[in-house]
């Protein structure tokens, strides 16, 4: 412990540090530090971790202390803690402050925040936790306020000469393992982050960037290896929200409203990406969000944002998009290795990290460039790229280390699992920590990162914490924001609260709402189990009826006006929402009702597509009035490229388009003679095998279309060897193909499988002989030839 805490007989909180000073704080006299034991100290004090500061609420001014602590690691010996335990101490005793409800409130928002947060600190401030080993050994000694989680709180006693007595907290996490590499050379491992201070909150309401260039979701992840030998390796990574003026506005909807801001955002943009290579040189952005569907807009906001970066700037900040989703789709989530070979073109290597020599004290290399993750919350998707880019550097330190020989090829994971548990688990401790101050819950996809395996146990967890994050974004996150505007000092109550900020001021029907349907449930549930009588009684029916009339229209209200009933903080003003006041027939003032600022209405092409018969409206629209063709469950390591070259065979391809909602699934559209190609794709490939897929290729016809088939009868196959689909509207007649020439062997082209198969269809072929089986054979002699003459990464394998 590095404090004593004790009362004196007047009220007085008096804190003894090590080295023998005393802090006093008290209502009347505010703070004062004596050399000496003040007179009416009492000798026999409570131990305690740190002092994490004061605070001033509305009526009454607090000492918040740490009474326990967790040592989760070390660096260089140094230990850092967790925060297990605080107490929250009223500095004298103001009456009024007891009995005030507001006050009250403003309590239980700081307990609500330091129940929940993750705070780390080094006792005895042996270790500075704000600032990376390459700031701490190449910078004079400064704490970073970036990242300085209790610098409001710390104000007071900075301000009056108590700097000893201040001990920097980080919010984020930590932890540190010690092992035998392969059983041999001891090492240690840590994995540290910390979450910045500026335009904190939570998920939903910090999104994007701020005037000065903040985004939301920063933080910084330094993942420390330190050798036997006395070499020690930092490694800094960073994540933060598309840095655009953009924002998801809860509406009780799973699916929040996106809103990109009107408003020009390459001023703030420019002072975010400054920032950034000031600190770390250059930055290599790298873009998780989907590009098309739900996400599109913020990712083609992000690009315009790069583009618009000044001269000065275009240089040093390197954007990289990477479609996470179709890269490692079906869960192939190993696919996001290919990002490295995106960063190794870019000048992005695995020796980029800081490496000091403890022994000789000297530095042997900087890290000169920073990768920057987002997706959109900065949370699931990457946390599996950070994790990927530590293992990748790791190998190179393992090796510049000597735990591997130069010639070594073998992955370090390969070589020691335990260690490899270890890194797994503590980047996956890691991801929950930054997603449960960010969402309320832990982190998606986590099973990967601890086992390097998707699991269908994990996935039904990731079900589990959708369902809370949607609860909890929806129902209790204004509180959460409303307890990180206090504790950081974004709202002071003390100047900014005349009237109370928690009344409710919505019109009084709005506010008993949720009261009467959860009334109007309850009598239904209760006549359903407890009838009088009969269920089937007109009364138990009539009852029942009622309620459930009741509550649809309470339901129909609430998904009109989703606004209404969500937790918004009520503390700061959101950026995105204003509150208009509402006013009856008789222009008397009913109350307040929230509706979007007018730079952020929600971009209603971006809510997900209308789809016809399951086909997204955009591909319809692409492909006009020609049909398409749909293909399902397509392999992770096939793409459109590839596709388009698998089809090229039947006839002219115009375009192959992934599905946005399922990645397994594309359609193509021919140039022409659509209906005659469509059938022979369906014909030739439905049921084959494309790296070890069975495709299913099949019509993608529309539902009117559908409708309109079945109100006429279908039509029979023809004689002359027409093609007709037995679905559909009757779709015009192909032009013959001329049979192959008989005079002597040669290698049959598309065209003389396509007539074949056409006779065969009809039940005509010259061929009595020819089965299905052997045009099949026929066509893989094809397209082993295609085969030869494509490089072998772009090898489309049927079996």
């Amino acid at each position: 412990m590095s404090f004593y805490h004790s009362v004196a007989r007047d009220g007085t909180h008096v804190f003894r540090s090590a080295e023998g000073k005393y802090l006093l704080l008290s209502g009347s006299s505010g703070v004062e530090v004596q050399d000496s034991v003040p007179a009416a100290f009492q000798e026999k004090g409570t131990a305690i971790s740190c002092i994490l500061g004061t605070i001033q609420l509305k009526l009454n001014k607090y000492v918040i202390i740490v009474t326990k602590h967790t040592i989760t690691g070390s660096v260089m010996g140094k230990d850092i803690a967790k925060v297990d335990e605080y107490k929250i101490l009223p500095l004298g005793q103001h009456g009024s402050a007891r009995k005030s409800t507001e006050e009250s409130s403003y309590l239980d928002l700081l307990h609500l925040h330091l129940k929940n947060a993750t705070l780390y600190f080094s006792p005895g401030n042996k270790y500075d936790v704000t600032n990376s080993l390459q700031n701490q050994f190449m910078r004079r000694p400064s704490y970073d306020l970036r990242f300085w989680w209790n610098h409001y709180l710390s104000q007071d006693l900075l301000e009056n000469g108590a700097e000893a007595f201040v001990t920097p907290v980080i919010y984020g996490y930590f932890k540190s393992h010690s092992a035998a590499f392969n059983g041999g050379q001891l090492l240690e491992f840590a994995l540290l982050t910390r979450r910045a201070t500026q335009r904190a909150g939570t998920r939903y309401l910090r999104r994007g960037i701020d005037e000065d260039g903040n985004v939301a979701n920063f933080n910084e992840t330094e993942q420390i290896f330190t050798a036997s030998n006395g070499q020690i390796y930092s490694f800094l990574q960073t994540r933060g929200s598309v840095p655009v003026y953009w924002s998801e506005i809860n509406n009780l909807k799973y699916r929040p409203n996106l809103a990109i801001s009107s408003r020009s955002s390459a001023d703030a943009s420019a002072k975010h990406f400054r920032d950034l290579v000031s600190r770390y040189g250059g930055v290599y952005c790298v873009n998780l969000v989907n590009q098309s569907g739900y996400e599109e807009p913020v990712k083609a906001a992000f690009e315009s944002a790069i583009e618009a970066l000044p001269s000065d700037l275009v240089d040093k900040v390197t954007y990289i998009y990477f479609d996470f989703h179709h890269e490692c789709r079906n869960m192939r989530w190993d696919r996001v290795k290919l990002l490295l070979d995106y960063l190794i073109k870019l000048n992005f290597t695995s020796d980029n990290y800081f490496h000091y020599d403890l022994t000789n004290n000297k530095i042997i290399s900087i890290q000169d460039k920073v990768v920057r993750t987002n997706c959109m919350d900065c949370l699931d998707r990457t946390n599996v790229v950070q994790s990927t880019l530590g293992r990748w550097v790791l190998q190179h330190q393992l090796t510049n280390s000597n735990y591997l020989s130069d010639s070594n090829t073998t992955p370090w994971e390969l070589i020691d699992r335990q260690f490899n548990l270890f890194f797994m688990n503590f980047w996956a401790d890691n991801a929950n920590a930054v997603s449960c101050a960010y969402s309320g819950t832990g982190a998606l996809k986590t099973d990967f990162t601890r086992t390097g395996n998707r699991t269908k146990k994990g996935a039904l967890n990731d079900l589990l914490n959708s369902i809370t994050r949607y609860y909890k974004n929806n129902c209790s996150d204004g509180a959460r924001q409303d307890s990180y505007d206090l504790i950081l000092g974004k709202y002071k109550p003390y100047q900014d609260s005349v009237n109370s900020p928690f009344i409710d001021r919505r019109p009084a029907y709005v506010q008993l709402l949720p009261y009467f349907l959860g009334t109007s449930i309850l009598v239904m549930l209760a006549v359903f189990w407890f009838p009088r009588g009969s269920i089937a009684d007109w009364k138990n029916l009539l009852v029942m009826g009622g309620c459930m009339y009741i509550n649809a229209r309470v339901l129909l209200y609430y998904s009109r006006n989703g606004y209404q009933f969500v937790n918004w903080p009520k503390l700061v003003a959101l950026d995105f929402l204003k509150k208009v006041e509402v006013f009856d027939g008789d222009g008397k003032l009913t109350g307040i009702r929230y509706e979007e600022h007018a730079d952020y209405k929600p971009n209603r092409e971006s809510r997900p597509p209308k789809h016809d018969a399951g086909i997204p409206r955009q591909i319809v629209a692409a492909a006009g009035s020609r049909q398409l063709l749909r293909v399902k469950n397509i392999h992770p390591d096939l793409d459109g490229q590839d596709l388009s070259k698998l089809f090229e065979a039947v006839g002219p391809v115009d375009f192959v388009k992934f599905d946005p909602r399922n990645e397994s699934v594309a359609y193509v559209c021919f140039q022409s003679n659509n209906a005659r190609n469509n059938g022979l794709a369906v014909s030739k490939y439905d049921g084959r095998k494309a790296m070890g897929e069975t495709l299913v290729v099949e019509n993608a016809v529309s539902l009117a279309d559908r409708i309109t088939a079945a109100a006429r009868p279908l039509p029979r196959s023809s004689n002359n060897g027409d093609i007709r689909l037995s679905k559909g509207p009757k779709q015009q007649k192909p032009q013959k193909q001329r049979a192959p020439a008989k005079s002597k062997p040669q290698k049959k082209s598309i065209d003389d499988l396509d007539s074949e198969l056409e006779a065969y269809m009809s039940g005509k072929s010259p061929d009595a002989a020819k089965t299905e089986a052997k045009l099949d054979n026929e066509m893989d002699e094809y397209w082993k030839s295609k085969d030869q003459e494509q490089p072998k990464g772009d090898d489309v394998a049927m079996e």
